[in-house]
C-alpha cells in the first residue's frame, strides 16, 4: 500500500479544517469480503463519499468541500497542490465515518441525485449490518462477537432495503448481486435465487455461488463470503 498526499479540505458548516487520506496504490492482502458487499482490506483503506466533521459533526460531501492545501511525500506525477499560506494545516483532523442513524436522517431530508440516493441506501444498510457481522478471519472487533445473537432488522432498516431494491439497476451484474442479497436478508429466498440464475460476470459469480448456497439454507443474516474451496480446506485441518 503506497498512501497519497492528505488533502486538507475546509468543513462547509464550521469553517474548519479535515484531513482526506489518498492512496496511490494499494492490494487486498487480509481482506475480508461481505456478502452485502462490504470489505475490509487493511491495505486498501475505504474512501467514503460522505463522512463526518470531526468538530461540529456536520454530515458533508468530500467532493463538495473547497481544498486548502495538502501534505505528504507521495504525488502522483499529473497532482497540482494547492497553497494557502494563511492556513495552518497542522490543526487539521481526520474526518469521522457517519453512522446508520445518519445516513438514516439524511435520507430524511431533500437528497439532490439519485446517485446520492443510492449511496446513502446502501451505506446505511451496510451500517447497520456492522453489528451483525461476525468472523474468523476478519477484523477483531468481528471476531469478538462470534457466540452473540443476531439482532433483527428495524423497521426504518426494513424500508430503506426494499427502497434500496427499488432504485438498483439490476441490467448492472453488481447491482443485480446486491438485489439477490437483499431479498435473502429479507428473507426473499426464492425471488434471490431467481436474480442469481441468469449468468453473472465472472468478478461475481464466487460471491454469486456463496450466497446462493446461503438462500438454499434459508439464511437470511450477512456473512463473511469464504470460497468453497478455502470452506473445504478449513473442514480437512480442523
Amino acid at each position: 500500500m503506497m498512501p497519497g498526499p492528505t488533502l486538507i479540505k475546509k468543513c462547509s458548516k464550521c469553517q474548519k479544517l479535515i484531513e482526506e487520506e489518498t492512496w496511490m496504490s494499494g492490494n487486498s492482502c487480509g481482506a475480508v469480503s461481505w456478502t452485502d458487499g462490504a470489505y475490509d482490506a487493511p491495505m486498501m483503506p475505504d474512501q467514503p463519499e460522505l463522512v463526518k466533521c470531526p468538530f461540529c459533526k456536520a454530515l458533508m460531501w468530500l467532493e463538495e468541500l473547497e481544498e486548502i492545501g495538502d501534505k505528504g511525500m507521495n504525488r502522483p506525477s499529473d497532482f497540482v497542490p494547492i497553497a494557502n499560506p494563511d492556513a495552518d494545516l497542522s490543526i487539521a483532523r481526520p474526518y469521522k465515518m457517519p453512522t446508520a442513524k445518519d445516513y438514516f436522517g439524511l435520507l430524511k431530508t431533500r437528497v439532490d441525485s439519485d446517485e446520492k440516493e443510492a449511496y446513502l441506501r446502501l451505506r446505511a444498510w451496510r451500517a447497520g449490518n456492522d453489528r451483525r457481522r461476525r468472523s474468523e478471519h476478519g477484523p477483531r472487533k468481528f471476531k469478538g462477537k462470534n457466540g452473540k445473537p443476531l439482532e433483527p432488522f428495524s423497521y426504518a432498516e426494513i424500508k430503506n432495503m426494499k427502497e434500496l431494491i427499488c432504485i438498483l439497476d439490476e441490467q448492472d451484474d453488481e447491482n443485480r448481486l446486491l438485489k439477490a442479497e437483499l431479498f435473502r436478508e429479507l428473507g426473499f429466498f426464492n425471488q434471490c435465487l431467481s436474480y442469481l440464475a441468469k449468468p453473472i460476470d465472472d468478478e461475481y459469480k464466487i460471491c454469486a455461488a456463496f450466497i446462493r448456497e446461503l438462500a438454499l439454507r434459508k439464511d437470511p443474516w450477512v456473512r463473511e463470503i469464504i470460497p468453497a474451496g478455502a470452506r473445504e480446506g478449513e473442514e480437512r485441518s480442523a
